[in-house]
């Protein structure tokens, strides 16, 4: 089992490959369907054509008040644009959509702090670049979902986490390779 694991990240280890049992591929066509989370007022916004579906509340990393995630632990959320790259039917807290953490930022900035190799920045890059899950095994992290099972108020270690209903809405509307936007 993965560190990512084993400090509580949001998979089940039956559902550590990111093409497996309980994924599904891209959708042909994406719904104009587009998340906002916003680490200032802990809440998620999903909007459908240019309208706001609805606004609802969310829990972020514990630390995330202090700076975006830079490596594995750090129980920051990422900051910045991804897009969804798995669905976890099969996550451990109820629901799980894959946020394409480490983007290149991310990679580019791990690299130059001397945290990931050439060869991993290379690859989530390339992950990146090709809209798939990026690597979810080096230093940055990763395995940083949108899932169930929020407990208001207790924070989590880096994953969006929303109450069962809205993750029944988003898993409903949010295909692999909606936008997310993660920000202030």
């Amino acid at each position: 089992m993965t560190a990512a694991f084993a400090a509580g990240a949001c998979l089940t280890s039956a559902a550590a490959d990111a093409i497996g049992p309980g994924f599904e591929t891209a959708a042909e066509e994406l719904p104009d369907v587009q998340i906002y989370v916003s680490m200032l007022y802990h809440t998620l916004t999903l909007t459908e054509n240019g309208q706001v579906i609805g606004v609802y509340d969310a829990e972020v990393g514990r630390q995330s008040e202090v700076d975006d995630k830079v490596k594995e632990g750090d129980q920051r959320t990422p900051i910045g644009e991804f897009y969804v790259c798995t669905r976890n039917e099969w996550s451990r807290y109820y629901l799980g959509l894959g946020v394409s953490y480490p983007n290149i930022e991310d990679a580019e900035r791990g690299y130059a702090a001397g945290l990931i190799s050439a060869e991993e920045r290379d690859a989530i890059i390339d992950a990146i670049n090709n809209k798939q899950q990026p690597p979810w095994d080096t230093a940055l992290g990763g395995v940083i979902e949108i899932h169930g099972d929020r407990t208001p108020g207790t924070g989590t270690a880096g994953c969006i986490a929303v109450d069962n209903s809205v993750m029944d809405i988003l898993w409903e509307k949010c295909p692999i390779g909606v936008p997310i936007t993660i920000g202030p």
